[in-house]
């Protein structure tokens, strides 16, 4: 941030434990760069819920506007394996989605903290293949444009064309590199 300006006063109550001071400051927040955005990260350990309630609980995360979900194992006390759900989720839905989980898990509490991630520009394409459409993401990487396919999609195609899903997906990927800058 850039502090654009400053501004100081003091109140007419003494007060015994500390001084009536107020100092103000008005400032200009620098944007976030591009491919850039905040999101805050909602964390918990969970040692006494079935795989499966965890499996559905990631679902409805994602379906309720979480960013990504994601679980890794992790060494509870008393030597118990355990799981750790990690949420990212924009900030405004934070509080939200940290009260889903709550209410949605075993766990008994979640730590939460803000954090920024970079982001790639992606959009939604589609790749013609000898079988069929495929629905695709389109990602500006920074060496290149990636297509990469959507799994579901590639499987609909695979199994009404009955082809081998691995061809589908082969057929529907593509690079293209970016051309040389200047001379080399």
């Amino acid at each position: 941030m850039r502090v654009l300006r400053t501004g100081s006063g003091h109140g007419r109550r003494e007060l015994e434990a500390l001084p009536n001071i107020l100092r103000a400051f008005l400032v200009d927040l620098a944007p976030r760069p591009a491919g850039r955005d905040a999101v805050t990260v909602i964390e918990c350990d969970i040692d006494d819920q079935t795989p499966e309630v965890t499996g559905a609980l990631l679902e409805d995360l994602l379906a309720a506007g979480a960013l990504d979900v994601s679980i890794s194992p992790v060494q509870m006390k008393k030597n118990r394996p355990g799981s750790r759900l990690t949420v990212l989720a924009p900030p405004a839905e934070a509080s939200r989605l940290g009260a889903f989980v709550l209410g949605h898990s075993s766990t008994i509490g979640v730590r939460t903290w803000p954090a920024e991630r970079m982001v790639l520009k992606r959009a939604a394409a589609s790749v013609e293949t000898p079988w069929g459409a495929v629905a695709c993401k389109r990602i500006e990487r920074p060496d290149g444009v990636e297509l990469t396919p959507e799994f579901e999609s590639a499987r609909r195609l695979a199994a009404d064309r009955g082809v081998a899903l691995r061809h589908v997906l082969d057929a529907a990927r593509r690079w293209e590199p970016k051309a040389p800058s200047g001379p080399q």
